[in-house]
């Protein structure tokens, strides 16, 4: 098959020619009737070929212009299906609850994680990705330097489905990517979005200290080790060998016990 334009490789252009693997994330994504759907990186279109029969409503974006006009005059019978030629780091934060089924571009992958769940927080109700396989195992771990993975992981489960190699692609990338699923907690903790993120930037403003160091700059050095103790944990471990549910538990222990003068400010 030919194609009139080759993606360039470090534009992170990779499109899916697998339609089985399309049709495995859209019922992984649980799509429903009247859902409002989102195709980051839309690219020639085949996710959205393989909506089209849904009563859904889709919104696919994409940046190349090219490729958005093509998609526009592919798809212009279908009303329930919007087109927005534009890059996903100058779309503003969707109002409405969304779900999303896409094959991202790889080299906007920690922009989109952090879109959909922080930046659409309360609107983004989960779904289907593929991204680079090395970033997709590092979203489903529970340890990790990065403070957006603890924030992500508190309030969203993301599990590794699958590996998928390169000829699910065209032009295949050069590695590995991953099948990620994204639900959304049942169970939040009752924990405030805002103020747990400003929790973990504090305790990772620098990621070379110990537990009980990023500890101390919230907590008193007696509530820091008692925190430490009860995690059955040394004063000297890193941040990033600490499980994310402890993080919860220590800003739980904040919100009773610190006064809120003392809580970070939320930024």
């Amino acid at each position: 098959m030919k194609y009139k334009k080759i993606p360039i490789r470090f534009t992170g252009q990779h499109f899916t020619i697998d339609q089985k693997l399309i049709r495995k994330m859209i019922r992984v994504a649980q799509v429903s009737t009247g859902d409002t759907v989102i195709d980051i990186g839309a690219g020639k279109g085949a996710i959205i070929s393989e909506v089209t029969s849904l009563d859904i409503s889709l919104i696919a974006i994409e940046n190349d212009r090219r490729l958005a006009n093509n998609l526009t005059k592919r798809f212009a019978k279908y009303k329930n299906i919007t087109i927005l030629n534009q890059s996903i780091t100058k779309t503003e934060a969707v109002k409405m609850p969304f779900k999303t089924i896409s094959n991202i571009p790889y080299r906007h992958t920690a922009f989109i994680m952090d879109y959909l769940m922080y930046r659409c927080f309360g609107q983004f109700q989960g779904g289907c990705i593929i991204m680079q396989r090395e970033a997709a195992e590092k979203y489903c771990k529970n340890r990790s330097f990065n403070p957006k993975v603890h924030f992500y992981q508190a309030f969203f489960e993301i599990k590794f489905l699958q590996v998928v190699h390169p000829n699910s692609f065209i032009p295949p990338p050069t590695v590995d990517s991953g099948m990620i699923m994204i639900k959304p907690r049942r169970n939040k903790r009752n924990i405030d979005p805002q103020k747990y993120h400003s929790f973990l930037n504090i305790l990772f403003s620098n990621t070379t200290d110990s537990i009980y160091r990023a500890l101390n700059r919230i907590f008193r050095k007696h509530d820091s080790r008692y925190l430490i103790q009860r995690s059955k944990l040394r004063t000297d471990v890193p941040l990033g060998d600490i499980p994310t549910y402890e993080f919860q538990m220590y800003f739980e222990y904040m919100l009773q016990f610190v006064p809120e003068s003392k809580h970070p400010r939320i930024r």
